[in-house]
């Protein structure tokens, strides 16, 4: 049963007193807000959304005094536009692809610690990498680059890996113990912080008797992490055999029928790219039965918060104050459980956009780029 639960406090308040041709009096409150969105019920993981908005303000404190026509006086008065407004986060754009996929992907107890098929499979790639095709400048330095990036940096990062291996293992003998305990495999991942920060246009935070103007800045950073929990799968028991002995090694070195379908996808043309729009190598990466095992939901955690800063740029010279700092935060919890396919349409970076002109560059004719003289 989903509830609905929130919370205020005092931030700021003040008074305005109006004398003169008529009589008025003001009492401005800025209130600190939570408001939370869950689900009743014990020993379950569910859905959560919480909102805390956050104030500290620098109150209106002033005196005009032209009796008998009028009379003017803030006392701690926080500015009107404080009092009404409901704060927001900064436009962050899409988030990851697919976070449920990743983790499991990231975390599966299956997942090889050293793809021992990829590397074979990359070896006959090796002799390529020590020759320079184009007979032009721009075309050799096109072909320098994407074998730096396909050919020796995934070179150097699997022997990096190779010689990592003991360490890397040692880790892995370590998850699978805690698989294999009563509290199974719970695994914390990060799926990374994003941050953005905006000018926006002034704003008029007090016009009730004095025009107060402050510029408006805001900064929002968005972290998103998730957890999941592993366990041994319905049946399956702590290896005892050679031959559970054997599949923990398929796992490590990839040697499993899913260690070879990565492999296979990895060593596939052109699949770099399919990887950009969508997730197929974590798909495949997800669905690694080589260890039995099952998991649970997936929490996928994700904190924002962004910081608004007001400070006064107008003002009338008989009143002080006007600026303020104030905070959103969002904590927010959703869950899946199930791999899925998914694609779309990414910002592609710096390297990949290179990438991109590389290729671009080794299909123009030779005598296009003489007569550019590179």
């Amino acid at each position: 049963m989903s509830r609905l639960r929130s919370r205020t406090s005092l931030a700021s308040d003040g008074t305005l007193t109006v004398e003169g041709l008529t009589s008025e009096f003001y009492h401005g409150v800025v209130l600190d807000k939570s408001v939370c969105n869950d689900s009743l019920g014990r020993d379950t993981e569910h859905a959560l959304k919480i909102d805390h908005q956050r104030w500290l303000v620098t109150p209106l404190n002033g005196l005009l005094d032209q009796m008998p026509y009028r009379y003017y006086q803030y006392s701690g008065y926080p500015p009107g536009y404080y009092q009404g407004v409901t704060l927001e986060h900064l436009d962050m754009g899409p988030g990851m692809l697919d976070p449920v996929t990743h983790t499991l992907a990231k975390t599966n107890p299956s997942r090889p610690v050293y793809n021992l098929p990829a590397f074979i499979g990359e070896l006959k790639d090796l002799p390529g990498l020590f020759k320079s095709l184009g007979n032009t400048m721009l075309k050799q330095g096109a072909n320098a680059f994407l074998s730096y990036q396909f050919g020796w940096k995934p070179l150097i990062n699997d022997v990096k890996a190779a010689l990592d291996f003991s360490s890397s293992l040692d880790a892995r003998v370590n998850e699978w113990n805690r698989l294999y305990s009563g509290q199974g495999l719970k695994r914390r991942i990060k799926l990374g912080t994003i941050t953005r920060e905006e000018k926006q246009s002034a704003k008029v935070v007090e016009s009730l008797k004095a025009v107060v103007i402050c510029d408006h800045n805001i900064r929002t950073q968005r972290r998103s992490w998730a957890t999941i929990r592993w366990k041994q799968g319905m049946g399956a028991k702590p290896p005892s055999t050679e031959a559970d002995y054997q599949r923990l090694a398929q796992a490590a070195l990839g040697a499993g029928v899913n260690g070879f379908l990565q492999a296979a996808w990895q060593l596939m043309p052109w699949s770099w790219m399919a990887d950009w729009f969508g997730n197929i190598d974590e798909f495949i990466a997800a669905h690694d039965g080589t260890i039995p095992t099952e998991h649970g939901a997936v929490n996928v955690m994700t904190n924002t918060v962004s910081t608004h800063t007001f400070k006064p740029s107008y003002a009338p010279d008989w009143i002080t104050g006007g600026g303020a700092t104030a905070s959103l935060e969002t904590k927010e919890r959703y869950q899946g459980s199930t791999p899925s396919i998914s694609a779309r349409i990414p910002l592609l970076s710096g390297t990949q956009l290179s990438i991109l002109g590389s290729l671009a560059i080794q299909r123009i004719p030779n005598h296009v780029l003489r007569g550019l003289h590179f």
